[in-house]
């Protein structure tokens, strides 16, 4: 999902900071095996104009939103931020200046014992274009225009910026690809043999064709899974619970006829591939309305199906440019007054505790952004 344009006033404050601590002794990756809760911060993948002014089109989570939502128990951040923000041009170099932008967002939340995933929200494809066209804009990863090699080269230069960074739960390489023409197992690939050039701990995670669907995952994935010569690939599905499963909830509970185990029904067939693929698997996405809360109880059997199969999750969405009360699956804060879904996902916190060691450095210039009068904004898929 993406979200709309921001609109307000920006007070840009810029530190220079360098800072560079070991935490722990006896680091490993290994440490992130703890089953983890928590949600999408959205918000750098915004905007109608791209690439957009920062603090205008788009924008980064918070340090009080991190406090916030590790105060749920939720310490598990998705971040999604677009690649031709990251890298305008293919094969070109990254962008300094949103590579430090995401650098604050991964030292802040591993200074606090929290995990970042790295989302590039793409839908599969490379290419600049408006609002209305996002989950469509662009050419496809593996066609001639972008081709599999330059996908490869993006995230290995990711790879190589991010792997020393504690806090890094994995590289998510492309946000629910779809219609991608039987390419995009080759795509994926090409990309983990890029990351594992450079980066041989990292875990790569890895979502599915068909928009990630959970329901569908074996049949729309055929060529999963996939080769790490190192085994850290994980899978990552996606799930709502409405009538066409787009997260929109257009009309009501009954209409969309929902039931207490339908998100149960609608994962189980991707927990039922992981196991018996013997693979590890996230849920990147799902959330619930709060106009009934009827659909409560449907993200609580959903989420106990998960804490019972040992699978992650991260709730579609928080972030800096909604709340809940201008956005119904929004569980940002409105008013002090905390998201009516919250209840229910505070049943299901992180068990990890702190990073298990690592060095956690500050990127060389860190720059916040606060605002004012943010334009109410909503999401659509």
């Amino acid at each position: 999902m993406a979200g709309r344009n921001l609109g307000g006033s920006y007070s840009i404050i810029v530190m220079v900071v360098v800072v560079c601590c070991n935490i722990f002794d006896g680091y490993h990756r290994e440490a992130y095996s703890e089953q983890l809760f928590g949600v999408n911060l959205s918000g750098a993948e915004w905007g109608n104009r791209y690439p957009g002014t920062f603090g205008t089109d788009y924008t980064y989570p918070t340090a009080s939103e991190l406090d916030y939502y590790k105060s749920k128990g939720l310490t598990l951040i998705r971040l999604p931020f677009l690649w031709e923000r990251v890298q305008s041009t293919l094969y070109g170099s990254l962008n300094s200046v949103e590579i430090v932008r995401i650098q604050s967002v991964v030292f802040a939340a591993a200074s606090r014992g929290m995990y970042v995933v790295l989302d590039a929200h793409n839908y599969g494809r490379y290419g600049l274009g408006t609002f209305k066209d996002v989950p469509f804009h662009g050419n496809i990863i593996g066609s001639s225009a972008v081709p599999a090699s330059a996908f490869a080269d993006f995230w290995t230069k990711m790879a190589s910026t991010f792997k020393d960074s504690a806090g890094v739960f994995g590289y998510d390489l492309s946000n629910e690809p779809h219609d991608m023409n039987g390419l995009w197992a080759e795509d994926a690939q090409a990309a983990i043999n890029g990351i594992r050039s450079v980066d041989a701990e990292t875990k790569i995670i890895v979502e599915g064709d068909g928009w990630s669907g959970a329901q569908y995952w074996a049949s729309n994935n055929p060529n999963f899974p996939l080769n790490d010569p190192y085994n850290h690939v994980v899978y990552e599905a996606h799930l709502y619970f409405g009538g066409n499963s787009s997260g929109n909830y257009s009309q009501s509970y009954d209409a969309q006829g929902a039931y207490p185990t339908i998100g149960v029904d609608r994962v189980m067939p991707f927990i039922q591939w992981l196991a018996s693929h013997r693979v590890g698997g996230y849920v990147g996405e799902y959330g619930v309305p709060h106009s009934d809360a009827r659909w409560f109880t449907v993200l609580d059997n959903f989420l106990n199906t998960l804490k019972n199969h040992n699978v992650s999750g991260t709730y579609w969405a928080g972030g800096p440019l909604w709340n809940w009360c201008s956005d119904t699956l929004a569980v940002e804060p409105c008013n002090g007054k905390d998201a009516p879904q919250m209840p229910t996902l505070m049943k299901y916190p992180s068990a990890a505790a702190a990073p298990e060691g690592g060095t956690i450095a500050a990127p060389a210039s860190v720059t916040t952004a606060t605002g004012a009068d943010l334009e109410a904004c909503r999401a659509t898929p």
